[in-house]
């Protein structure tokens, strides 16, 4: 009687020894799967970088199935990131715990919505050629998104001082479908 407590004491804390590794290698897998995750956003940035701008006007298309994001951080090489605004939103702007290859966030006090437009303006310590890095933080604001490009379209030049510029924004959404808009400025 004593032999066969003792094989079901064995068998069932060999059970409970494998059931609490597979278990810690679960909540392993699935605590750094959740952390980071792409969002499926779009981004085109326009500004004259050649005329010494600064401020730059970030026009960033939400996915239909993005997840709600509780704000953006922004970055560019070679500059930092001095003030960003998102119109019609309120938001708190940091430049403290910052993801890599970004120097501002603005936190919204309100999510976004999937399939949102957002119109940013970045002010940076001096011109930008090339793209922006944005990182979509998650709602609240607790972990940051896969960063995603956000390439300064080229300024077209007018004579005389002011001018009309239509450029036409595209990107390719899923299921091979292209998404366009018209970006019309006056300068």
């Amino acid at each position: 009687m004593r032999m066969r407590e003792a094989l079901m004491r064995g068998v069932l804390m060999s059970g409970a020894v494998i059931g609490g590794a597979v278990a810690a290698a679960l909540l392993a897998a699935t605590a750094g799967a959740g952390v980071r995750a792409t969002t499926g956003d779009t981004c085109s940035a326009s500004g004259n970088s050649a005329a010494g701008t600064t401020t730059y006007t970030l026009s960033i298309s939400l996915a239909p199935n993005a997840p709600p994001q509780g704000g953006f951080a922004v970055g560019a090489p070679g500059v930092t990131v001095k003030s960003l605004s998102v119109s019609g939103t309120q938001g708190t702007f940091s430049t403290s715990n910052l993801p890599a290859s970004t120097t501002g966030e603005l936190i919204l006090a309100t999510p976004t919505t999937p399939a949102a437009s957002i119109v940013a303006v970045v002010r940076t310590s001096g011109p930008v050629t090339g793209s922006f890095t944005v990182v979509p933080t998650s709602s609240p604001a607790s972990t940051f998104f896969d960063p995603f490009p956000c390439a300064v379209e080229a300024a077209t030049s007018t004579t005389g001082g002011v001018g009309l510029s239509v450029r036409t924004l595209c990107h390719h959404a899923r299921a091979g479908r292209r998404r366009c808009r018209l970006a019309v400025s006056c300068h």
